[in-house]
């Protein structure tokens, strides 16, 4: 999807279902909930995304996890944030602290992050074999994937939510054979002069 894990964090049910319980492909991501105060796009395009979030909706309906007294959305409260812990058999909504970081440009500003959902993608990435993964890794995962697929800068971009180009280069990995390549064909034609 391309979120960062505290956007993800910050979803409601009605910003990825219809009132009718279908699952939306573009839904908007609210600028208060983002890095860059701006909102933007998340897509759910991918089959495996789909139905990992109909099953888990399908899940909290089966357990109770907040749903709602009409059946829409799926069954689920549209109020209520998409991801949710649990502890035994009781839902409950996930916790959040203050971080402060600095901007490129000296700003230090804080933010909520959601500590509990980044160590679980982190458990999740070590149990996956991925030692060194962490809950931004996949993003840069995404990026690099896009780009070695011949996806536009632009298009890379607006998918991870950047303001600056510069920014999404810093998350794609230098691909060296495609480097060479591209100096070997440019030059292809020249001959060393005498």
């Amino acid at each position: 999807m391309g979120n960062r894990v505290n956007e993800a964090a910050h979803l409601k049910v009605s910003d990825v279902f219809y009132r009718d319980g279908g699952l939306k492909e573009v839904f908007i991501i609210r600028g208060a909930t983002t890095k860059t105060d701006q909102y933007r796009p998340g897509f759910i395009l991918a089959k495996q995304h789909r139905e990992a979030l109909i099953a888990w909706r399908d899940q909290r309906v089966a357990e109770g996890g907040f749903t709602s007294s009409d059946g829409s959305y799926g069954g689920l409260d549209p109020d209520s944030d998409l991801i949710l812990g649990r502890r035994g058999k009781t839902w409950r909504r996930l916790a959040f602290n203050d971080k402060k970081y600095k901007t490129s440009r000296g700003e230090v500003v804080s933010t909520k992050v959601c500590g509990s959902l980044e160590n679980l993608v982190r458990e999740l990435l070590k149990g996956a074999g991925l030692n060194y993964g962490s809950s931004h890794s996949g993003r840069r995962t995404l990026a690099t994937w896009l780009d070695r697929k011949g996806y536009d800068l632009e298009l890379i971009q607006l998918i991870l939510g950047h303001r600056n180009p510069d920014m999404t280069l810093e998350y794609i990995d230098p691909d060296l054979p495609r480097i060479k390549a591209a100096f070997q064909n440019i030059w292809a034609g020249v001959k060393p002069s005498a």
